[in-house]
């Protein structure tokens, strides 16, 4: 028999887990940077963080890469290469 309950979980999981490491990274930036993004300013799409701000924060991040890089690796939110 068809349990629905088990399908659909598996949707929740998902859908919390990328949640989860929304709220890292948005976390990580503040911490890094000090600049706070809002969940809609963060993608994560096939393993790809994808940031929707403006160019000057872009460059701040740019300034902070190697930062932000190994604080990511160290949290474990994605596999950083």
């Amino acid at each position: 028999m068809f349990n629905i309950e088990q399908y659909l979980k598996r949707f929740t999981l998902h859908i919390s887990g990328g949640v989860v490491q929304k709220e890292k990274v948005i976390e990580i930036v503040k911490d890094i940077v000090g600049i706070e993004l809002e969940k809609e300013q963060v993608e994560i799409k096939d393993g790809v963080l994808t940031l929707k701000i403006r160019p000057i924060i872009k460059s701040e991040l740019v300034l902070k890469k190697e930062a932000l890089m190994e604080k990511l690796k160290e949290v474990k939110v994605f596999q950083v290469k």
